[in-house]
């Protein structure tokens, strides 16, 4: 299982990686738009948000527009000895500080806000399948922070070169009810009450 989760990460980061700089930003505008088209997503008061790193599908203008409608922003950060991540509201993106791993995350003075709080979550990943099965880069923070809060809604964020046919998954692996890409949103069939 580990071995086909490192084959398929290698084999995503490529493809994202090999995205030219305007197919990266108009693939980012489309699935920006498309996120914004989930009424559940603009209705939620609390939303986990994540900071692209490195060639991720770019998150500022989807925080510019749902701060603007209202929402409350959380950003997580990770925490040496967690498997969970800590979340930290932010009411601007520009306000993130390279964290461990390189990560742009809250500074440690922004205030903490509880994972059972967040009401929508959208999550970075290497790999999205159908089913809304998800690979990340293997450490389980999101799966641990995901589980700790089934209620909520899971959004993957990714770019179409991300959606692969199956993603070997385990029992400890937190699916996404949708993944949304610049082809469009996915309903990835995971019911949340």
């Amino acid at each position: 299982m580990a071995e086909a989760k490192d084959a398929l990460r290698q084999q995503m980061r490529q493809a994202r990686d090999s995205l030219l700089p305007k197919e990266a930003a108009q693939a980012c505008a489309q699935a920006t738009a498309y996120a914004l088209s989930v009424k559940r997503l603009l209705a939620a008061p609390m939303i986990a948000l994540y900071a692209a790193m490195g060639s991720e599908m770019a998150t500022v203008e989807l925080a510019r527009t749902l701060l603007a409608h209202g929402a409350t922003l959380a950003y997580p950060r990770v925490v040496s000895g967690n498997c969970r991540l800590a979340f930290h509201r932010i009411d601007n993106p520009a306000d993130l500080v390279v964290g461990r791993f390189g990560i742009p995350e809250p500074p440690q003075d922004a205030p903490s806000v509880l994972v059972e709080r967040i009401n929508a979550f959208i999550v970075p990943g290497l790999a999205f399948d159908e089913s809304g099965n998800r690979v990340g880069w293997g450490k389980g923070h999101y799966d641990h922070s995901l589980l700790a809060n089934d209620r909520s809604l899971r959004i993957g964020f990714a770019f179409e070169c991300q959606i692969t046919d199956r993603v070997p998954t385990e029992a400890t692996d937190a699916r996404m009810d949708l993944v949304i890409t610049e082809g469009g949103v996915r309903d990835c069939g995971r019911r949340t009450p």
